[in-house]
């Protein structure tokens, strides 16, 4: 994992113990200095959201994160009990034109 952002997103996750959204995510690592200087672009919510997605799309089950819920990341060997107690009703994502993922791994598919 050689992404800032996603080691920023670990360590976040791992002290906050909570799902969390990709602007939590930036606004929390920049109020405690967890970013380097470099990172300073016009959109860092979109590109950790971005590296996220996509590091959950290519490595799947070996990925450290899984995506709880549209818009919602967290750790995926945490993640057991958010699931169990989560509020998101699978068909409620039918019918909002979203397919929830039958494997289980919370992967959302449009």
């Amino acid at each position: 994992m050689k992404s800032e952002f996603l080691i920023v997103a670990k360590r976040l996750m791992e002290t906050e113990k909570k799902p969390m959204s990709p602007r939590d995510l930036v606004d929390l690592g920049q109020k405690r200095q967890l970013f380097s200087d470099n990172v300073a672009g016009k959109t860092p919510y979109q590109t950790m959201k971005s590296k996220l997605s996509v590091h959950i799309r290519r490595f799947g089950e070996v990925s450290p994160f899984v995506r709880t819920a549209p818009g919602h990341f967290y750790l995926r060997r945490s993640s057991t009990a958010v699931r169990r107690h989560s509020t998101q009703n699978p068909f409620d994502l039918q019918r909002a034109g979203r397919r929830y993922s039958p494997t289980g791994h919370q992967n959302w598919i449009r």
